[in-house]
Order: structure tokens, then C-alpha cells, then sequence
């Protein structure tokens, strides 16, 4: 998952990782989006695959990525 709210800086990233790694990645657009997305993802019954990684912006509008990652931690 990425979170970030300047998409300019979402799109390489998502770019890169798809094709050089096959990998498709989520996107929050702040730091209380990504809170609801991992919890949400955490909860999801219909398969064992999580998110493994989170690219976080620290200055983002709503929630800032350092109080993000603390929300993150306590789930």
C-alpha cells in the first residue's frame, strides 16, 4: 500500500513496482485512509494475502505518515 497524497508521486512508483515486480499496490490518499484501509485488510476472509509493505508520506493533509504509522501498529 501506498500512502501519499501527491498522485505525481504515486504513479512512478506504481509503475516501477508493476513492471519490474509484478506487483500491484493500493493507494490512500492520507494518513487516516491507510488507518482504515490496513484494518480493513486485516479483517478480509476471502483469502491470506496482506499487505507486506507500506510506503508512507510523513506530511500528508488530515494525518501526517509518523501518526499514521503509530495508529498502524496499535492495530
Amino acid at each position: 500500500m501506498v500512502v501519499e497524497d501527491n498522485i505525481y508521486n504515486v504513479v512512478p512508483v506504481k509503475m516501477i513496482l508493476r513492471q519490474s515486480y509484478n506487483i500491484d499496490l493500493e493507494r490512500a490518499a492520507n494518513g487516516l485512509e491507510g488507518i482504515q484501509m490496513f484494518k480493513k485488510d486485516l479483517e478480509k476472509k476471502c483469502c491470506d494475502v496482506h499487505y507486506q509493505i507500506v510506503l508512507m508520506d510523513l506530511n500528508m493533509p488530515i494525518m501526517g505518515g509518523i501518526d499514521s504509522a503509530k495508529g498502524i501498529c496499535k492495530i
